[in-house]
């Protein structure tokens, strides 16, 4: 499991029992809401925990109480790119801190519903499914004039 030890300072954006946890890279933010008060470790994982610049991460993670760790990519348009680094992160975070309950997350600006069934996304599907034997994916779009629907942990 990971540790806060395992990420250095400069990545590590969250480590407590916050109630609003947040990331924002250029005009995407990703929101979720601790009303539970669970222990959290949020951080980045792109630029971050990882540092090699030769692979493919998603921008930051957010691990609840060591148990479920959330996998985010803020991302411009392109689904395909997001679900590929989503996929690499994920055998990543499975393969050195023994991660095994995962939740993928996309903020995107703009994009184009018929790409969602590409390549990239089944690999992402099949990655999830041989990990967890049970999974979810769901697809929202929101709806600007309600705002944004934060995620409740």
């Amino acid at each position: 499991m990971i540790q806060k030890s395992d990420i250095p300072a400069r990545a590590l954006k969250y480590s407590h029992c916050e109630n609003i946890i947040s990331f924002t890279q250029k005009t995407r933010t990703y929101t979720a809401h601790n009303k539970e008060n669970k222990q959290i470790l949020g951080f980045w994982v792109d630029g971050g925990l990882v540092t090699s610049t030769d692979t493919r991460k998603c921008d930051c993670a957010l691990v609840v109480e060591n148990d479920l760790c959330y996998l985010i990519e803020l991302k411009g348009a392109s689904v395909d790119e997001a679900c590929e680094q989503l996929r690499i992160t994920l055998e990543y975070f499975k393969e050195t801190y023994q991660m095994q309950k995962f939740v993928g997350r996309i903020v995107v600006s703009r994009f184009n519903s018929h790409k969602i069934q590409s390549e990239k996304y089944r690999l992402l599907e099949r990655k999830l499914k041989m990990i967890q034997k049970s999974y979810a994916i769901t697809k929202k779009a929101l709806d600007i004039s309600e705002g944004k629907t934060p995620d409740v942990i």
